[in-house]
């Protein structure tokens, strides 16, 4: 019996896309578009959350922007999207007696975000005070050692 239930819990917490390169099962990528700009793409299968799959966006903005010497990021354009399969059918004979066979269609979360990289320059505040952010846009600006650390700790064992 406990065999049974570790075997169910396997497959419950096994199915979803890990955070991985792009594949069958989706999985993240990514495109330099310039010195501080990158395209990122995630995916996933029909068994993960769509708010995973935001987070491995971030994950792997925040990888690539201390990799190449940045400290912050903005997202400058998102586009949010689900896959949904097509709906799978299947005829089970059974001693003589067909019948037909439905398979729910799954949702496949996407997450493509573009993301401008920012090497932060400390500038003299009020008082002596160094301000680590100075935001000249409207954009928010995003810590990518923070994302890092607890996205990586989430996603990557």
């Amino acid at each position: 019996m406990k065999k049974l239930l570790l075997i169910f819990i396997f497959f419950l917490t096994g199915c979803s896309t890990p955070y991985q390169s792009f594949g069958l099962s989706g999985g993240v990528e990514s495109n330099q578009i310039n010195s501080n700009t990158f395209e990122i793409r995630a995916a996933g299968n029909g068994y993960t959350r769509a708010g995973v799959i935001k987070d491995y966006a971030y994950l792997k903005a925040a990888q690539l922007c201390i990799s190449n010497g940045f400290d912050e990021f903005k997202i400058i354009e998102s586009d949010k999207f689900e896959i949904e399969t097509p709906l799978a059918g299947y005829i089970s004979c059974n001693n003589g007696n067909c019948y037909t066979e439905e398979t729910p269609p799954a949702i496949k979360p996407n997450y493509n975000i573009t993301v401008e990289m920012i090497k932060v320059v400390p500038q003299l505040g009020v008082y002596g005070v160094t301000p680590k952010n100075i935001l000249v846009d409207e954009k928010i600006h995003y810590d990518c050692s923070l994302i890092q650390k607890n996205l990586t700790s989430k996603y990557i064992k």
